[in-house]
């Protein structure tokens, strides 16, 4: 009897419903470990699919530009030097003169071989110039956005901040350019002997892309022609993005003004209803801020289907609602 009681005391019977919540409670923990493990190693996938997905963008911005400038001076090297016969440096002054649209006459094609290159030459040349300006501008601007987004300026100061900003961008515009025309100025008056007036009159035609052609029969030197293709080189692209730079602020200034008359202005009938995507006779907050956005010009409707088609995609249940789970699949 004593051994008897004795088993059956240190024997633990398991009470099956205890199994079944402690087996539930293991498959729970296993399942959220790993669902954490998916969440903790997702951004490090997101960042290798983002890796890739970027590669292509990054040559097409970086990599092809600088290709297609090699190609194009390699070419106008090719017409002065074997084509022409110049020297290696009036042959990349030729080709200078061609890409920045200066053309100051000193330097053309004789043979019917060189003006015909010289056709594919321009034309080349035209191209290229528009897409390199394009490239600095958006990374330029790509630069002022991220700087922008990064001193989070507050609301109380925001206008003043941009009158400040739209001064202070004409200011150093007047600076950049004075300080190119006289960097050129100081070069010519000190080794080329012009006087103040005449050395005044090149930059300005120069920089302009004008290239009359009338101030450059005493630019034999080559130092002063090696000098000249990097005036030609940062000097024209430097004043177009300045006017560029006048360009977009004035369209700014428009854009901002009309925004303030939409947010001042009340919604007709015709737009009430316009606004109401669902029909339902009334506004929620996100169709009243869809339409005024769009009615700013800041987003287009592609843009917002865009962006619901990519909701609907990844609400798979059709719930209305996108969880972290269907973020992470989709």
């Amino acid at each position: 009897m004593v051994q008897l009681f004795t088993k059956e005391k240190n024997t633990v019977r398991p009470d099956p419903m205890v199994e079944n919540w402690k087996d539930g409670i293991t498959d729970k923990s296993s399942q959220t470990l790993k669902s954490s493990q998916a969440m903790a190693a997702s951004p490090v996938d997101e960042a290798r699919e983002g890796i890739k997905r970027n590669y292509f963008h990054r040559i097409i911005t970086m990599k092809l530009p600088i290709l297609a400038l090699s190609g194009y001076l390699g070419l106008g090297v090719f017409i002065g030097a074997y084509i022409e016969e110049w020297s290696l440096i009036d042959s990349v002054y030729f080709t200078v003169q061609t890409l920045t649209t200066v053309g100051y006459g000193d330097k053309t094609p004789s043979s019917a071989t060189g003006r015909l290159l010289c056709t594919i030459f321009i034309l080349y040349g035209a191209v290229l110039l528009t897409w390199l300006v394009g490239v600095v501008t958006r990374y330029i601007s790509q630069r002022m956005d991220a700087s922008i987004v990064r001193k989070r300026v507050p609301k109380q100061h925001l206008i003043g901040n941009i009158l400040f900003s739209e001064a202070f961008q004409l200011l150093r515009s007047l600076i950049l350019i004075a300080s190119i025309v006289g960097i050129g100025m100081t070069y010519l008056i000190r080794y080329e002997d012009f006087t103040w007036i005449n050395s005044l009159y090149f930059c300005v035609v120069t920089l302009s892309t004008v290239g009359y052609g009338d101030s450059n029969q005493f630019l034999d030197s080559n130092t002063t022609k090696l000098f000249l293709i990097f005036y030609l080189l940062f000097g024209t692209v430097a004043i177009a993005k300045v006017m560029g730079a006048s360009i977009e602020g004035v369209l700014d200034a428009h854009q901002r003004k009309k925004r303030k008359e939409i947010l001042k202005t009340r919604l007709s009938i015709t737009e009430l209803r316009k606004a109401d995507q669902d029909h339902s006779g009334t506004l929620s907050e996100a169709e009243f801020t869809v339409f005024q956005l769009t009615q700013m010009g800041l987003v287009r409707i592609s843009d917002i289907e865009a962006i619901k088609e990519q909701f609907y995609i990844l609400d798979t249940d059709n719930s209305g609602q996108v969880t972290f789970e269907e973020a992470m699949r989709g």
